[in-house]
């Protein structure tokens, strides 16, 4: 039996501004955040903050499911966060998820 292939998937890899501006960003865009990632979550494979050792949100990563980089940007870009200035760098890659209990074992 051949396994099959996996769906294309990008990897949005967003880092914060520092300081405190982009944490009442996020709080005061939250509900608005919240219901756009409602809206794809069936091309999400994973999202949430990332976060430093004390707890802090210092960004946010999210697995999209994307035939190419342009529609990773695209649904990443209709995020309130993204209109926001709270990312000081976006970064976008080709993303293979070959093993894990998130994808339900191994891809070989």
């Amino acid at each position: 039996m051949t396994k099959a292939a996996p769906q294309p998937a990008y990897i949005a890899w967003c880092t914060d501004h520092p300081g405190p501006e982009p944490q009442r960003l996020r709080k005061e865009l939250a509900q608005a955040h919240f219901a756009h990632i409602e809206s794809i979550m069936d091309r999400i494979r994973v999202a949430g903050p990332v976060r430093d050792e004390d707890g802090n949100t210092i960004g946010s990563m999210l697995v999209f499911d994307a035939e190419s980089e342009a529609e990773a940007r695209e649904l990443l870009d209709r995020d309130p966060y993204a209109g926001a200035d709270i990312w000081q760098s976006v970064e976008i890659r080709p993303f293979l998820p070959a093993a894990g209990a998130w994808i339900g074992g191994k891809i070989w």
